[in-house]
């Protein structure tokens, strides 16, 4: 991860001609399928990253200096998804579940975790629907959740019973609009 370095935000004011420092912090170990594609620090402010690592599952670092990884959600938990993207909304992280690479292309996956306490994750459900696609991310706001499903459009739930998330609606945009 990388922090700003001083003229970033609009409280700081601009720096000359628009330029923008940033300034390495740390490394998290990886491999190219472990890869990280989503990291995000916790939104409560508290002191934890959250890790998307493809098939390396769902990782969670306290950040200490080094930071540490204190836990891991294998695929294996995951639906045998892959994890691509990460959300949070107060204590609950939504994962977008499922590979989207090459010919690795997996299953439409979403994980729900409560992360109330991020040294013991819990995971409250793992959705899954057998076209094939993948998922690129996903977002909520209260109860309701929005899985970029790829090929497979968007697709929202209702979360307000985050074990048993509801398939609302799809939409599946016209890939050839306005021109083919």
């Amino acid at each position: 991860p990388w922090r700003c370095a001083g003229g970033c935000g609009p409280q700081e004011g601009p720096r000359p001609n628009n330029t923008v420092v940033v300034e390495h912090q740390f490394d998290l170990e990886s491999t190219c399928g472990e890869i990280t594609l989503g990291a995000h620090q916790d939104v409560l402010d508290r002191p934890y990253l959250y890790v998307a690592a493809k098939d390396g599952g769902f990782r969670v670092y306290r950040l200490d200096d080094p930071p540490i990884r204190i836990s891991t959600l294998p695929t294996s938990q995951l639906g045998n998804l892959h994890a691509m993207n990460i959300f949070q909304d107060g204590n609950r992280l939504y994962l977008a579940l499922g590979n989207t690479f090459g010919t690795a292309v997996q299953d439409t996956g979403m994980a729900i975790l409560d992360v109330t306490n991020p040294e013991a994750i819990n995971i409250l459900s793992v959705w899954t629907d057998p076209a094939h696609g993948g998922t690129g991310m996903v977002v909520a706001r209260g109860n309701l959740a929005f899985l970029g499903a790829m090929g497979n459009g968007v697709i929202t739930f209702d979360v307000s019973t985050p074990a048993l998330p509801v398939e609302l609606s799809r939409f599946v945009p016209d890939i050839t609009f306005p021109d083919a």
